[in-house]
């Protein structure tokens, strides 16, 4: 069974798990496991992490914990996680491996992550060297920054230096909730 592992330090990797795939998963993420459906990953997809992971002080895992919505809830993911597909199986809800194809679809979400948040510099996200914006322009869509609606978007704009509409574009929840 394929999955797509992602770690702490944001190294990504396609991972064979050997029989049997419950123990497999459990070495994969640190420990016992957490099923995890991500605000902000469509569906049939979702993660695991490590149960306890918080009670371990693990670092953050940035790619899981802006998928699962910290920057909205506060509540981040820590310890390496993997993704799979989740559906319906002859016994009920299940546990899958990914196709190529799957594997390519989260390549590129996690990359869009990646160059988001992991990747920019902060004079890429439009803050300079003394911490202050680089004109007040979103590193994103170059507009001025404008005003936020909330405490939490405002936290968002130190980190990523994006303004509020473009916060809305990056944060949209799905539509099927």
């Amino acid at each position: 069974m394929k999955v797509l592992k992602v770690t702490t330090d944001n190294v990504v990797s396609t991972v064979e798990l050997k029989e049997p795939h419950w123990k497999s998963m459990g070495e994969e993420v640190g420990g016992h496991f957490e099923r995890v459906n991500p605000r902000h990953l469509n569906k049939p997809y979702c993660f695991l992490c490590d149960d306890s992971g918080l009670l371990k002080d693990l670092p953050v895992n940035l790619v899981g914990s802006v998928m699962y919505g910290a920057q909205e809830h506060g509540q981040p993911i820590v310890g390496d996680i993997i993704f799979m597909r989740e559906d319906i199986g002859p016994e009920g809800p299940d546990l899958f491996g990914l196709s190529d194809d799957d594997i390519s679809y989260l390549l590129g979400t996690i990359a869009a992550i990646a160059e988001r948040y992991v990747l920019a510099t902060p004079h890429e996200r439009g803050v300079t060297i003394d911490g202050k914006t680089n004109e007040n322009n979103c590193p994103c869509c170059k507009q001025p920054v404008g005003e936020f609606t909330d405490e939490i978007s405002k936290k968002e704009y130190a980190i990523t230096g994006l303004c509020q509409a473009c916060q809305d574009i990056v944060f949209a929840k799905p539509e099927d909730e």
